[in-house]
């Protein structure tokens, strides 16, 4: 189906059980012989027909005001189409009603295959009804088109399903100070002159049969104390190439996520931002301001919308690294307020904990429903850009780089370098890191690594090491 393909013939159709002719000032009611699938509640409109909806010589447009899903009767019928004379239809004959957004919105997701819509119905016919009522709108068109332009559209968060944790399950938090953990996601603490209660990211398993297995929680020990004006505690996710492929003039992303608390009346906030990487034009972050949510103690499912800025008159940088970020905000001081839809700061409330589970970021202005990878596939996402390799005894004096084409087993983001590359000890009394010197040729490639530049020279002989590459955090 072509790219904003528009098709007014999609339909769910029943029968009449009787009828008689409908003049062209009557207000009347016919029964159906079924209302399966059909919206009772709702005015719309209905095509009665011999054969083809769309030949108007066989065929009656008529609105109606509601169906009674007893009787069955489609109530308030009055004629739709002044140029046609009454007609008076036989039982058996053809009632068609055009899909709503809500049937639509279904259908599409139900084809979606590997996160690619290719198939989707686009600005169908909808019954009649005012703009605010949902049921009876248009398919959108940028909900539709949230599909059409790579798998980034469907679920742009990788590990939104907190899935992969390389650097450990349980990191303690510091103020002023970017902290990673669970694969992609970094943890951002800082009380602006203040004092930030202990904080500490951990991962949470919690089998709910729908859909995911850990989530990620943020235990503190209290409020925070004197937090200042431009304090901030936030969790976010830099999405590659989020700005150049799902931003511009008009554009939508929405973001839905479940988050929980023991904290009464403890608030998260949600806020964008687009950055056009190193050497872009804006240089600054543009951002995206956003909303907040009260949590209860119970899962609940939260979204939000953001119309992205114009892509018109900015530069990307060389770098390849643009990126949009969306951040989840646990504390805000007054000066960031207004980021987070509130019109107060917000501390960390008191004593407990903040969870949150199953991100997803979708282009568009749907929340589509969260769909998992699987674990494969989030751990290739993940080690591309950050990789931990296994610990390996080496001898003394062993070249270290022979052995690191292990890396070459999973595709990296950018070539091994010494500023991404890093190699560590696990002896006690071993140096702490032995990635300092250069290497013999710079810029090595990740497929034939075979350089000798690091030795290792322990005086008990073998020792254990762990490889590690990341890059784009």
């Amino acid at each position: 189906m072509a790219k904003n393909a528009y098709y007014t013939n999609q339909y769910i159709s029943t029968t009449l059980a009787s009828v008689g002719g409908i003049d062209d000032s009557a207000t009347t009611g016919i029964i159906l012989a079924s209302v399966t699938n059909i919206t009772t509640d709702k005015p719309g409109i209905a095509c009665l027909s011999y054969t083809d909806p769309i030949d108007t010589s066989k065929a009656e447009w008529i609105t109606y005001t509601s169906i009674d899903s007893g009787t069955k009767e489609l109530q308030g019928v009055t004629r739709g189409q002044e140029d046609f004379s009454a007609k008076a239809h036989a039982n058996g004959v053809t009632v068609a009603f055009p899909l709503s957004k809500s049937h639509i919105n279904n259908l599409n997701d139900a084809l979606i295959i590997d996160g690619a819509k290719t198939n989707l119905v686009t600005g169908v016919i909808s019954p009649t009804g005012t703009s605010s009522d949902a049921d009876t709108e248009l398919v959108t068109k940028s909900y539709a088109d949230g599909g059409l332009v790579n798998s980034m559209s469907r679920q742009a968060i990788i590990n939104g399903n907190f899935d992969v944790w390389q650097r450990g399950v349980s990191v303690a938090l510091s103020d002023n100070t970017q902290i990673f953990e669970a694969d992609r996601w970094q943890d951002y603490h800082s009380a602006d002159g203040g004092t930030l209660p202990t904080l500490t990211r951990t991962r949470e398993a919690e089998a709910d049969g729908n859909g995911s297995y850990y989530w990620s929680k943020l235990a503190f020990n209290g409020a925070g104390t004197s937090l200042g004006n431009n304090s901030v505690g936030q969790y976010f996710q830099k999405v590659e190439f989020g700005t150049k492929y799902l931003c511009g003039n008009g554009k939508k992303v929405t973001v839905s996520f479940w988050a929980k608390s023991d904290v009464a009346n403890k608030r998260i906030g949600i806020r964008a931002k687009q950055n056009y990487g190193t050497g872009g034009s804006p240089s600054a972050d543009e951002i995206i301001n956003g909303t907040n949510w009260t949590l209860t103690s119970t899962w609940t499912k939260y979204t939000h919308t953001f119309t992205t800025n114009t892509l018109s008159g900015k530069t990307f940088g060389t770098d390849d690294n643009d990126n949009l970020q969306i951040l989840f905000a646990y504390m805000w001081g007054s000066t960031r307020q207004a980021q987070y839809g509130s019109a107060t700061a917000e501390t960390y409330v008191g004593s407990g904990y903040v969870g949150i589970k199953k991100v997803q970021l979708c282009a568009g202005d749907v929340a589509l429903p969260f769909m998992p990878k699987s674990k494969t596939v989030e751990e290739d996402d993940c080690v591309h850009f950050y990789r931990i390799g296994q610990l390996l005894g080496i001898a003394n004096t062993t070249s270290i780089l022979a052995i690191a084409n292990d890396f070459a087993t999973k595709p990296l983001r950018t070539a091994i370098t010494t500023s991404n590359f890093k190699i560590y000890t696990t002896k006690a009394n071993a140096i702490a890191e032995v990635a300092q010197q250069a290497l013999t040729t710079p810029g090595v490639g990740d497929t034939n690594i075979t350089q000798s530049s690091y030795i290792v020279n322990e005086a008990n002989g073998v020792i254990g090491l762990q490889l590690r590459y990341k890059n784009f955090e």
